[in-house]
């Protein structure tokens, strides 16, 4: 909601009354920035569960899986926790 206002101020202002040229402006600008965030999310959960099978596999293989899963933690605990050691890792 605060960045379509931003962008609908950006593009008219406050000052003056739209016209049809600047709503369809408002439109191409808006349908932008908001396929630029679908796109991010779905390439985060199309890429999550990959980087979470990475970490798994190396878990395996040092063996520490075993021991992740006898803890306390909760299925999506774990998961997510996966998840963000990829994605911190990925960004170093």
């Amino acid at each position: 909601m605060d960045l379509g206002i931003t962008a609908w101020q950006v593009i008219v202002g406050w000052n003056r009354t739209a016209t049809l040229g600047d709503t369809a402006r408002f439109g191409t600008v808006m349908f932008g920035i908001l396929t630029m965030f679908v796109q991010l999310a779905v390439a985060a959960v199309l890429f999550g569960p990959v980087c979470c099978q990475c970490c798994r596999a190396r878990r395996k293989i040092v063996r520490t899986f075993i021991l992740l899963l006898m803890t306390d933690l909760r299925n999506y605990e774990i998961v997510l926790g996966n998840w963000l050691e990829a994605c911190c890792k990925s960004s170093c």
